[in-house]
């Protein structure tokens, strides 16, 4: 009852409820301000697009996965377990969809998208390229990549050893 009623009222004024982006804590948030934040993340990057038209997509998508995979299949391109490992399951296939949780531990308040794509067509296309490629990259960037700080220190003594470490070096990180 009680969750009921925060619900009831926390609509009724008109505000958001989410986790906030890496951690385990909830915000609270004007509506209309998150939607401003989400509204102005899609035009700054303009890497999303927001369905308007009432058609959903998921049929053309799921269309064009069999099409590639009936071609490289009928090409012996792939073979047959490599055509049923990455045919989309049709029982639990849906659109792949966004949201958007808040990035509070930064200055300003932004937004960082999520992609829930786990049941869209080519997500098994995604997870065996991803099988196929991680080995061949982990092994090329072996030697510059850190996977942990004890890593990360091994690594720069080394660097250090080989007279890479000098005063006008350049290191860059990434942290999306």
């Amino acid at each position: 009852k009680m969750i009921k009623s925060m619900q009831r009222k926390l609509h009724k004024a008109n505000i958001a409820v989410g986790q906030t982006d890496k951690s385990k804590l909830f915000f609270f948030i004007d509506a209309q301000a998150y939607e401003e934040k989400i509204r102005n993340y899609m035009i700054k990057t303009n890497a999303y697009q927001e369905i308007t038209s009432g058609i959903c997509p998921l049929g053309n998508d799921l269309h064009l996965v069999i099409l590639l995979l009936d071609h490289l299949h009928e090409r012996e391109e792939i073979t047959d377990e490599q055509y049923k490992q990455m045919y989309p399951n049709l029982k639990t296939l849906e659109l792949a969809h966004i949201y958007f949780n808040l990035k509070v531990h930064k200055p300003e308040i932004s937004v960082r998208p999520i992609v829930a794509s786990i049941n869209a067509p080519a997500r098994l296309i995604s997870s065996f390229l991803d099988q196929l490629c991680t080995p061949i990259y982990n092994y090329v960037t072996k030697d510059i990549t850190f996977i942990n700080s004890i890593d990360l220190i091994r690594k720069l003594n080394e660097y250090q050893q080989k007279g890479y470490l000098t005063s006008t070096r350049l290191f860059v990180i990434f942290d999306g």
